[in-house]
């Protein structure tokens, strides 16, 4: 539906919204025809966040580390483990109740968390919430 490049470039696909009737036929469990396009601009902002992290450390490989995931990796292994020691579920049952979508790979479920929270607030899946904690918690607040 849209993408967020290593540049920072953030661009819909106009294959997903060139008719109305397609505008809402690829949405994550926690979107709905009110939040379509919000949700796709909060998930994208979601790899910015991650991208912004990468680069901020001046000690990274930021092609190495935008490419495998390393710092979605860190963040949703913690809020994974918060979320299971409060839920008792298995990784992948917490994922995916998010979306399908963010069992694709770490900086999937890190950019749907974030649409997921910032959609659904404090009605977000509990690994939503956690995947905020951890990034408010990294970002210092």
């Amino acid at each position: 539906m849209s993408s967020m490049s290593y540049y920072g470039t953030y661009s819909f696909n106009p294959n997903y919204y060139e008719e109305p009737e397609d505008w809402f036929s690829h949405l994550s469990k926690y979107a709905t025809e009110d939040t379509a396009f919000y949700s796709t601009g909060c998930h994208e902002a979601g790899h910015l966040i991650e991208l912004f992290i990468i680069k901020e450390d001046p000690h990274t490989g930021v092609i190495y580390d935008w490419m495998n995931c390393k710092n979605a990796k860190e963040i949703c292994s913690e809020a994974l483990k918060n979320a299971k020691k409060q839920t008792g579920k298995k990784y992948n049952e917490l994922i995916g109740d998010v979306s399908n979508y963010a069992l694709s790979d770490r900086s999937e479920c890190l950019a749907e968390c974030v649409a997921d929270y910032m959609c659904n607030g404090e009605n977000a899946n509990i690994l939503s919430k956690e995947v905020w904690k951890v990034l408010k918690k990294r970002f210092g607040e």
